[in-house]
């Protein structure tokens, strides 16, 4: 693998032969720097981008803020395996509008949808002529919110005022690159997954896996089970010592363990 050792200034890299976590002390946490990243600040409110995004584009959205996500496979992939974020719209459903709305908001009453995030739509090839049809289904919605009951014409509202990219995701890309944030099973898993590892790492390198994490990931021995980290690096300077965040001073992270599982 590649290990990166982290400093306020600089990075630099050095070849290992193992899985890396690196804990960067910086001044944005990765949520926030990562949501800068993601939302386009050119996009007219009533059009929104769509285009084919990477497994670890994904994963770094954040995707433990629990982003939009849509699965439009089958019923049975789902349940089979599928991302801990997303929710099934099954191609059993057809092509009905009516349908994958109702869908849509009863989620959206039960746990809510985080919009700032882009919207995340997981296809396999059986399934990418519905892809077009739903992004249809959504440019409709954004352009032209319609008078339905009280909460559809809230959350088209909301669509139309936070929708500003479409992100379209191979499942077996993002199941091969990172199996631990799938599950199987019919129901939607997220709130139970992260509820037991908490927030998740930047994923810097796919392959070989590094991890950047910020100080909002917790070094648990259930997270770094998970995620399969075998080597950890934590930058700890003279201004952590004086903050009190990460102990410092070359005490050999002794007393460290928020920082070090």
């Amino acid at each position: 693998s590649v290990a990166i050792g982290s400093s306020r200034h600089h990075l630099h890299t050095q070849v290992l032969h193992s899985a890396l976590f690196v804990v960067a002390m910086s001044t944005l946490s990765v949520s926030e720097a990562l949501a800068m990243e993601t939302l386009p600040r050119d996009c007219p409110q009533d059009k929104f981008l769509v285009r084919e995004a990477s497994p670890l584009e994904v994963f770094n959205i954040p995707i433990f803020e629990v982003p939009p996500m849509l699965d439009v496979r089958s019923a049975a992939e789902y349940e089979n395996k599928h991302i801990v974020c997303a929710v099934s719209v099954p191609s059993e459903d057809g092509l009905d509008a009516p349908r994958l709305l109702q869908r849509i908001l009863d989620h959206d009453e039960v746990m809510g949808w985080c919009l700032q995030f882009p919207f995340v739509v997981v296809y396999d090839a059986a399934s990418r002529p519905r892809v077009e049809w739903l992004v249809g289904v959504l440019r409709q919605a954004v352009a032209a919110p319609r008078e339905e009951g009280d909460g559809t014409r809230t959350l088209l509202k909301r669509l139309s005022n936070q929708l500003r990219q479409v992100l379209l995701l191979r499942h077996d890309d993002f199941a091969a690159t990172f199996p631990a944030c799938c599950a199987r099973g019919a129901d939607w898993n997220a709130s139970d997954f992260f509820g037991r590892v908490g927030a998740l790492p930047r994923c810097v390198l796919p392959w070989p896996r590094v991890f950047l994490a910020g100080r909002q990931v917790r070094l648990t021995e259930d997270l770094i089970r998970t995620l399969g980290v075998t080597h950890i690096i934590v930058n700890a300077d003279s201004f952590d010592v004086m903050d009190n965040t990460s102990g410092g001073g070359g005490n050999g992270f002794s007393g460290r363990s928020s920082d070090v599982g």
